[in-house]
């Protein structure tokens, strides 16, 4: 019961699902899996498959680039609510940037299958 309101409250938080009834909402609930991470963790790198699309439910994640010269390039910081991984698995192409979690992390993931199923 804990895990379903944690991944509601996410799910709400979320600009993707945020318009979305209760009765939606627990209808996508099953399709996610809970993971947590230490930060440090690497969820996601470049030209990595794209098998997975993360919901963040706590903490943050960093999204990084090196640049021509091999130093990092953060581009953006995420937090709870944010939706990480979904452009690999729409256009179908690797993983355009690392994903790194910044802090301990707590994501929601959907498998490739089930992300589809949503949209």
């Amino acid at each position: 019961m804990a895990m379903t309101n944690r991944l509601l409250e996410a799910l709400r938080a979320s600009m993707v699902f945020k318009g979305l009834s209760d009765q939606d909402l627990q209808t996508i609930a099953p399709l996610l899996k809970e993971e947590s991470y230490p930060a440090g963790t690497v969820l996601m790198d470049i030209d990595a498959p794209a098998d997975k699309v993360f919901l963040i439910g706590k903490g943050k994640v960093k999204i990084s680039r090196p640049t021509a010269y091999g130093e990092e390039t953060t581009l953006n910081i995420l937090e709870a609510g944010n939706i990480v991984g979904e452009l690999g698995v729409v256009d179908d192409q690797g993983r355009s940037a690392r994903a790194t979690c910044s802090e301990p992390t707590t994501v929601f993931v959907f498998s490739i299958k089930s992300f589809e199923e949503v949209l």
